[in-house]
């Protein structure tokens, strides 16, 4: 039950942060396109698969009050990989795009509510028919999987934030949101990695408590700054590039035309 719980809190919080990071690119005075785009398509990433998380966890929470054995706990555990998956596949896809347009100097294409729409969502439906092969696996490849999307997903993430650092095409406030997501995962994967040995003698697996508590801490720092961005809003301000915050003067196209606060 505690895990469940946390994992709800998980849930929640994943909304609130997409929420939050889609309402800032609505409401911002922010003059670069590209920085407004940062925010809406991480925003409408969160945002779905927070969506679809929340469909998870309900459909858990029916099962877990029917019982084993129950028609509705059987449903669960079949669907279960496939949702799994789907948000997996879904954040690689975020992740890549993220990268390929910052690369490219066209972030600003990101904003684009049916393109991104239709690009994450692609991802998803292709995560969740590898899910549907991975169903009948047994919990240590079901978690080999879930380790390599993620493992991917740190890898293509921590170009994208790279990339975002040369070209200072998001604030500083998102990097750092993105940056603790990253960090987040990194554990996910260490954790993962371990649950893929559940079926080896002796092996040490921690408790999956533990990757829900880990999910809480990221989100909570996530909302933290997207309270702070909010904050700079309500006093008329936008948040620098991270080479700007630090005083670099800035690098790439988008910094020569950031202003100063």
């Amino acid at each position: 039950m505690r895990t469940f719980i946390l994992q709800i809190a998980v849930v929640l919080l994943k909304l609130v942060f997409g929420i939050g990071c889609i309402v800032i690119a609505k409401r911002s005075a922010e003059p670069l396109a590209e920085r407004r785009a940062g925010w809406l398509f991480t925003g409408f990433c969160f945002t779905l698969t927070g969506v679809h998380g929340a469909l998870q966890s309900a459909l858990g929470g029916w099962a877990m009050l029917a019982g084993a054995g129950s028609a509705p706990m059987r449903a669960y555990l079949r669907v279960q990989p496939v949702a799994n998956h789907g948000r997996g596949f879904a954040m690689v896809g975020f992740a890549s795009l993220l990268c390929v347009l910052l690369a490219r100097g066209k972030l600003a294409r990101a904003g684009d509510a049916k393109f991104a729409t239709a690009w994450l969502g692609s991802w998803m439906v292709a995560g969740s028919a590898w899910g549907m092969i991975d169903g009948g696996a047994p919990a240590s490849q079901h978690y080999g999987v879930i380790t390599y999307t993620s493992a991917l997903t740190v890898l293509v993430m921590l170009v994208a934030l790279y990339l975002a650092v040369v070209r200072d095409s998001l604030d500083h406030l998102l990097w750092l949101a993105l940056a603790t997501y990253t960090v987040r995962e990194v554990v996910d994967v260490s954790i993962t990695t371990a649950f893929s040995f559940i079926r080896t003698p002796d092996a040490w697996v921690p408790s999956f408590s533990l990757l829900q508590v880990m999910g809480v801490l990221s989100y909570v720092i996530m909302l933290g700054l997207v309270g702070r961005r909010f904050s700079l809003m309500s006093h008329g301000s936008d948040a620098p590039s991270l080479s700007g915050l630090l005083g670099g003067g800035g690098r790439g196209p988008v910094a020569a035309r950031e202003p100063r606060l």
